[in-house]
């Protein structure tokens, strides 16, 4: 049930997006997602019918109680970007309470994808973790072709379209802050394939009085695990030195640069103000 949780996330990750574009992609995205689940499953007709009923609930729910927190979050941050100098502690909490509405959404929808997993043949369920282990392949041969220059020349494009043009001082940060080493994807597959395994047996017991509480606990902490735990560690240290990047920024950004930031997030909180008015 993978692509069903990549599916609901993308009702967090369409602020990525902006303007008319992140409110053409929310509003339809019930009517966008069913091309993108035979990436991982071929549902019959029945299935996609319930899919389509599951997704617009979920939709409806998310567009009334969702939509009100990021704003909160955002202007919370803005705030923050008042500041010359960033509070790191207070900054790093608003960006991870951002990210933990990725699992007040799994919450909500592990109802659906519980049902929808019931529905599931065998050759079904064959077919996911056939997908999701090439899916784990193609993240490793991605990070073996992406060499240390370009992982340097990415993050440095992402914060360019934040900020703009970069001085010299902020580019060295930028560059110093990625790492010759790069074990992300080894420990994201290493995790994943021992989600995925964890996941595998479950399913196989779809008929098991235990089912859906067995089903439900892998889905709220599919890091549960040693693997998850190492991955876990990992993306702590990074984020944390994520923040203390972007707080150095700031500190040398200039007053177009900053004006350029805010900008984006106010575009962010206005497109929320335009979905939630259109409901």
């Amino acid at each position: 049930m993978r692509r069903v949780l990549q599916i609901a996330s993308a009702l967090l990750l369409v602020f990525s997006l902006t303007g008319c574009g992140m409110t053409f992609v929310y509003n339809n995205l019930s009517l966008l997602t069913p091309w993108l689940v035979d990436d991982f499953i071929s549902f019959n007709s029945d299935q996609k019918k319930a899919y389509q009923t599951h997704l617009k609930t979920l939709h409806q729910w998310h567009r009334q109680n969702e939509l009100p927190e990021y704003r909160q979050l955002l202007e919370s941050i803005l705030k923050d970007l008042d500041k010359d100098a960033l509070n790191t502690d207070n900054f790093g909490e608003h960006i991870f309470q951002m990210r933990r509405r990725w699992e007040v959404l799994v919450q909500q929808a592990i109802p659906a994808m519980t049902e929808m997993a019931l529905t599931l043949s065998e050759k079904q369920v064959e077919e996911l973790l056939t997908k999701l282990e090439k899916s784990n392949q193609e993240r490793l041969k991605e990070s073996e072709d992406m060499s240390f220059k370009d992982r340097q020349r990415r993050l440095l494009g992402n914060i360019k379209d934040w900020m703009g043009k970069l001085s010299d001082e902020q580019t060295t940060l930028i560059h110093d802050y990625v790492t010759p080493e790069n074990q992300d994807a080894r420990l994201t597959v290493a995790a994943h394939r021992r989600f995925q395994e964890r996941l595998g047996e479950v399913l196989k017991q779809r008929q098991a009085d235990d089912f859906k509480p067995q089903f439900a606990a892998i889905l709220a902490d599919p890091l549960d695990s040693e693997e998850g735990t190492a991955l876990n560690e990992y993306r702590r240290v990074n984020f944390n030195q994520r923040i203390e990047l972007y707080s150095r920024l700031w500190v040398l950004a200039t007053d177009k640069q900053k004006s350029k930031v805010r900008k984006k997030i106010q575009g962010y909180i206005d497109d929320i103000d335009t979905l939630v008015a259109k409901k």
